[in-house]
């Protein structure tokens, strides 16, 4: 047991805090050394910022995660984005996760993002909460996913984690142009009332007047 903790404490790839006392010598064979380039974990916090506002990152700066619990009591805009009644994460929530994400370990506010992938919706299955978790990695580009995982109520993770939303943020790339609006025309084909009585939009997420 005693090389077993040992070799954790020389080998492992995370820190660890080890409560010493009647555990006995664990340098008996005088490996251990303290190393001040290690990297540590630290905790940063943004208040400003609704989906990262307390993170963990590495002191080398390569990696980044933090975890937020949507509700429809934090986050009352789910309850004009359900479908069937199941309030749904929305995408253009999850573009401002990554855009707060790029904020958070960089301190940059990021123009673009590249790479976007929605592969599998966040549903509030009955209303319960869900917690996803947002992980970065890289520099150029900067990988982000947002994550969760299944719980059950004896509060054991059931299956792989899921990855919802995928985005990759390079400080290097630019837009080329800025993007030419269509012309608006006098009539729509479609009027607003017809379109929203069809889609699950709720009134915070009607921006269309018409088609």
């Amino acid at each position: 047991v005693m090389n077993a903790l040992a070799d954790e404490i020389a080998f492992g790839d995370l820190p660890e805090l080890i409560y010493s006392g009647d555990l006995g010598n664990l340098d008996w064979d005088k490996q251990l050394q303290y190393e001040p380039s290690y990297t540590e974990t630290r905790i940063v916090k943004n208040s400003q910022l609704h989906f990262v506002s307390s993170a963990q990152k590495t002191a080398g700066g390569k990696n980044f995660s933090a975890s937020k619990k949507l509700s429809i009591e934090s986050d009352p805009y789910l309850k004009d984005h359900a479908i069937n009644g199941t309030p749904v994460f929305p995408g253009v929530m999850g573009l401002e996760t990554f855009a707060e994400t790029v904020k958070a370990f960089s301190g940059l506010n990021p123009l673009s993002l590249k790479n976007v992938s929605f592969q599998l919706p966040v549903k509030l299955l009955k209303n319960n909460p869900v917690e996803i978790n947002i992980k970065a990695s890289g520099s150029n580009p900067l990988v982000m996913t947002i994550e969760s995982d299944f719980v059950n109520s004896k509060g054991i993770k059931m299956g792989e984690t899921r990855i919802h939303f995928k985005a990759e943020y390079d400080p290097i790339l630019r837009m080329s142009e800025k993007p030419e609006l269509p012309k608006i025309k006098s009539k729509y084909k479609t009027e607003k009332d017809v379109i929203y009585k069809n889609y699950f939009h709720g009134p915070s997420f009607q921006v269309l007047d018409g088609i």
